[in-house]
């Protein structure tokens, strides 16, 4: 049995608990924990029709579809979970400012970038607001570099 996300890698941690249903009566059974692998085990079950739920933090829940067994048999119940859009987002969030004197830059340009392997890749752009703060929403994890430019009059 093996708990795996949408790109099939293995999910560790995920809290998988054990459903017994008759009819429409469902009884927890118990709760594991999943390895690195994914792996997660209950044993020594009487017969009957069981269906697990896998729960992680920043992923959607999920649920096999029920299965009987009869004991002691030994079937497996892979699930998959997906992670969830709304949990997995950050920010990159900071202020602009002149570097000899410390004092903020509004409407600097302000570029966000995505770190692949030492290759930079531009994602967003923005300006900073007039106390030269700048925010980029709903970020992947991942690894980012920010740049800033600011244009100067000269005459």
């Amino acid at each position: 049995m093996a708990t795996t996300i949408t790109n099939n890698e293995p999910v560790n941690n995920a809290s998988v608990s054990l459903f017994q249903t008759d009819g429409t009566t469902i009884t927890p059974i118990g709760t594991v924990t999943t390895n690195a692998s994914g792996q997660y085990l209950f044993a020594e079950l009487p017969s009957g029709t069981y269906f697990v739920q896998a729960v992680l933090t920043g992923y959607l829940s999920n649920q096999s579809a029920p299965v009987t067994i009869q004991s002691p048999e030994y079937v497996p119940l892979d699930i998959n979970l997906t992670a969830d859009p709304d949990a997995n987002t950050g920010t990159v969030s900071g202020i602009i400012t002149d570097q000899a004197n410390g004092v903020a830059i509004p409407n600097a340009l302000v570029a966000l970038y995505t770190l692949t392997e030492g290759v930079e890749q531009i994602i967003q752009i923005t300006r900073t607001n007039q106390g030269g703060l700048y925010l980029f929403g709903d970020l992947p994890p991942g690894i980012y570099r920010v740049k800033a430019t600011v244009q100067v009059n000269t005459g």
